[in-house]
């Protein structure tokens, strides 16, 4: 497992290579929504920080408050990070995959995805508060799904 802001970093490294940038919003989705398929590819987590289901979707605090005052504008460098880390083989499999599947999609568009019924998102929110965990098991579940509906229709 990795920090958010680790793989976050690594999204920025592939959008640079590419031409790409991305705004905070489509940062914390393609993190979230990484740390999903690695737990339904892999069985394991992503990411050392707990998802957090907040009014927008699913939220890392961690990299919201890293990220929170770029706004509406694009991440134009990687994000300053005391402790970077190496990502295996296996986390950078799984982050290629997202961004090659998610990377050219706007925040409003992941925001979207996560915000469906059914989602853990969706399972979690609660209208009258916000900032409940999702746990990984519920994570596990959706992108367990997912996974099976991919590997089916190939």
């Amino acid at each position: 497992m990795v920090s958010a802001i680790s793989v976050a970093n690594e999204f920025i490294r592939l959008g640079m290579q590419d031409g790409n940038k991305f705004t905070p919003m489509q940062l914390l989705k393609l993190v979230y929504i990484s740390h999903g398929w690695m737990l339904g590819f892999f069985n394991r987590p992503l990411i050392n920080e707990s998802i957090e289901a907040w009014k927008y979707g699913p939220v890392i605090p961690n990299l919201y408050q890293a990220v929170k005052n770029y706004g509406r504008d694009f991440v134009d460098r990687e994000i300053p990070n005391s402790f970077p880390e190496q990502l295996t083989d296996e986390e950078k499999s799984v982050i290629n995959f997202v961004y090659r599947k998610y990377g050219n999609l706007d925040g409003i568009r992941l925001s979207m995805i996560t915000h469906q019924k059914d989602t853990p998102w969706s399972d979690v929110f609660s209208h009258e508060g916000w900032g409940d965990v999702i746990p990984n098991d519920v994570i596990r579940g959706h992108y367990s799904e997912l996974r099976n509906k991919v590997v089916h229709n190939q």
